[in-house]
């Protein structure tokens, strides 16, 4: 956990707004040479600013879609992981016995009271 914590703000909170600052330059530029601009000053590429931002910003949704297709693959995973954990704990020397699998909850079992929400 620590891990996801770690790549989280270091790769999330530092590295992108320094990506989407470049990339953001990138399409400025790219603009204003579309339009015929060849001298690149704080003048001649102010009004280009907005369509180099707004075209940098499509990457929060692509990055969206990758954090999700690895949520999926990572949720897939789990299963398999947790047999591989109880595995490993039960060879360990001096093991009590063995670990108890995960039971999903079944609404209107008698294990308590559900939250209605």
């Amino acid at each position: 956990m620590l891990e996801n914590f770690l790549a989280m703000y270091v790769f999330g909170a530092s590295f992108g707004p320094l990506l989407t600052g470049t990339l953001s330059e990138h399409f400025t530029r790219a603009s204003a040479t579309e339009a015929g601009v060849s001298t690149f000053t704080r003048g001649t590429l102010e009004p280009f600013r907005g369509a180099g931002l707004h075209s940098a910003m499509y990457l929060v949704p692509v990055l969206g879609g990758v954090l999700a297709l690895v949520l999926f693959a990572a949720a897939c995973t789990v299963r398999k992981d947790m047999e591989v954990l109880d595995r490993w704990m039960l060879s360990l020397r001096g093991s009590p016995g063995p670990v108890p699998a995960l039971q999903t909850a079944t609404p209107g079992a008698s294990d308590g009271p559900v939250a209605d929400g």
